[in-house]
């Protein structure tokens, strides 16, 4: 192997080698951020809350319920 600009023919291979690694992980994340870029979900649109109603408030992954202490309606009322 003829040496690259006066690097020696390990240093040529090692700094080719890297190129490519370098190229091949920036092609891996453009497509990666291309793929996201059309999947992003639009935010769901918010529901009117009617006062007059009760609601219950409960984890999805626990199953335990939220309560409020004596029903009290000021602001971190928990």
């Amino acid at each position: 192997m003829v040496a690259i600009s006066g690097l020696s023919p390990g240093l040529a291979r090692r700094r080719e080698w890297l190129s490519r690694v370098v190229a091949a992980v920036a092609a891996a994340v453009g497509s990666g951020a291309a793929a996201l870029v059309g999947v992003a979900p639009s935010p769901a649109p918010a529901a009117p809350v009617d006062t007059n109603a009760w609601y219950v408030l409960v984890n999805r992954n626990s199953g335990k319920a939220l309560d409020v202490y004596n029903l009290a309606t000021i602001a971190r009322a928990l």
